[in-house]
């Protein structure tokens, strides 16, 4: 077994293991909560981990760590600063919740605005209602785009290449405070409140959202 661990609050074990006479080798991640790790005795009420066969692919974009894994129960996962984004077999659960209940909630949405989703799950999700018209994604990361585009077409389909998108890579909060455009829906898919996406969480945000909201 060995165990390696980094900045993040994070530790990685492998090891190998042997089914049906195969000696197989996973690695394993175990994330945790607080501030420090436990070693090989962590405390499973704040531990959750995945394990992976392989890592695919490390790199760093203009804003951030970008890895993809390859994991036997979820597919290719996407992970940003090391904190997991998504994988192909479980992003269902987070795109289509987050897109389909606002939309079907609006009469005849023709118009949406998505702040964030490199990933292009949630525009994907959108693109499907016949109504829509216009989608305009704006993310501040061209990097995670450019790399959803080519190892997670799983995910984002061919979302980025509708006629019906327009991809605008900047940050979200000036768009919306410098645009006069005004949407049927503004769906956010934003990373946690740390990094690029903290200025995102505020009162003063979200009430320039709600004023680019047609009808209020």
């Amino acid at each position: 077994q060995r165990i390696s661990s980094s900045k993040n609050n994070y530790c990685r074990l492998t090891h190998s293991v042997s089914l049906n006479s195969m000696a197989t080798e996973y690695s394993y991640e175990h994330h945790v909560c607080g501030n420090k790790m436990e070693g090989t005795n962590l405390k499973i009420d704040y531990v959750y981990g995945f394990s992976y066969t392989k890592m695919l692919y490390t790199g760093q974009t203009q804003y951030q760590k970008i890895e993809l894994l390859e994991t036997p129960l979820f597919g290719k996962m996407l992970k940003l600063d090391g904190n997991f984004q998504t994988s192909e077999k479980d992003e269902f659960f987070y795109h289509e919740p987050q897109t389909h209940s606002p939309l079907s909630s609006h009469p005849h949405p023709v118009s949406v605005l998505i702040i964030g989703g490199g990933d292009g799950g949630i525009l994907k999700n959108a693109l499907k209602h016949k109504s829509v018209r216009r989608a305009v994604l704006v993310d501040i990361d061209a990097g995670v785009i450019e790399f959803s585009m080519k190892y997670l077409k799983s995910v984002c389909g061919t979302a980025f290449r509708d006629k019906r998108t327009q991809v605008i890579v900047g940050d979200g909060k000036r768009f919306v405070e410098e645009t006069k455009e005004k949407f049927d829906v503004i769906i956010l898919d934003l990373t946690d409140p740390i990094g690029p996406s903290k200025a995102l969480y505020t009162k003063e945000f979200f009430a320039e959202l709600a004023a680019h909201l047609l009808g209020e």
